[in-house]
């Protein structure tokens, strides 16, 4: 078998019959879980999360058709495949009213079990990414969901630092060189102008615009940064 890992429960009150088949499903890459009735055969599902249970139609003191109905009912994600040697078209019907998804006359041959195995895990693998699909397309909802909010969170921000960078470019205007607030209020008028270039970016990279890349000089930004931290030390702090 190919595709990841199989393993599957098994529901026979005949010992033999149930490890002869694990041994042979073992060599074909398929592990087997083991139960001799419903009891047992719950205690494993509930400790595991089997896709797939072959199931005795006759157990001893147990109706495997019943049981069936009940593993479906707890268990809505097993797979059921009936086994039988008493094989007719009632009890045929019987099983797919059960919620069985396939029948299997005893004896049968290895290979008549692994195409009835193999179309079960068909069924699994398409469960699964299903699935997988709607996981993706939920997280791609919230994606979207969060790159709206953000555009509209940046539309707004553009707005009040368009006011801010207005307000300071008129205190910038009427201080005076040799005014002591002159440099502070220089620093606050160039750090909104680089948020609103921040915002450009972010508004262009949400909708899906490549953004330019040119080379840069790096020692304007570090010059300014030193200058503009150097006005907030304390007497006595020096900046390297």
């Amino acid at each position: 078998m190919t595709g990841p890992a199989r393993r599957i429960l098994i529901v026979d009150d005949e010992q033999d019959f149930a490890v002869s088949t694990a041994r042979m499903l073992r060599l074909e890459g398929i592990d087997c879980a083991i139960a001799h009735d419903g009891e047992g055969a719950f205690a494993i599902l509930e400790a595991e999360q089997l896709e797939v249970a072959l199931l005795d139609i006759r157990l001893r003191g147990e109706d495997g058709i019943k049981l069936a109905q009940r593993l479906r009912a707890a268990h809505p994600q097993v797979i059921v495949v009936i086994m039988t040697a008493y094989t007719s078209v009632d009890s045929a019907v019987s099983a797919l009213k059960a919620g069985a998804f396939d029948y299997l006359r005893k004896p049968f041959f290895l290979d008549e079990l692994l195409s009835a195995l193999g179309r079960c895990f068909d069924i699994c693998d398409l469960r699964r990414a299903k699935a997988e699909t709607e996981r993706e397309l939920h997280l791609l909802r919230q994606h979207e969901a969060i790159a709206q909010l953000a555009m509209g969170l940046s539309h707004d921000f553009r707005n009040m630092l368009a006011v801010i960078r207005a307000n300071l470019a008129v205190l910038d205007q009427r201080l005076t060189q040799d005014h002591p607030m002159k440099p502070y209020a220089a620093d606050a008028h160039e750090a909104a102008g680089t948020a609103a270039e921040v915002l450009a970016q972010l508004s262009g990279f949400l909708r899906g615009r490549p953004q330019p890349v040119a080379p840069a000089d790096l020692r304007t930004p570090v010059f300014e940064t030193v200058a503009m931290i150097g006005r907030t030390l304390c007497a006595g702090m020096t900046l390297d």
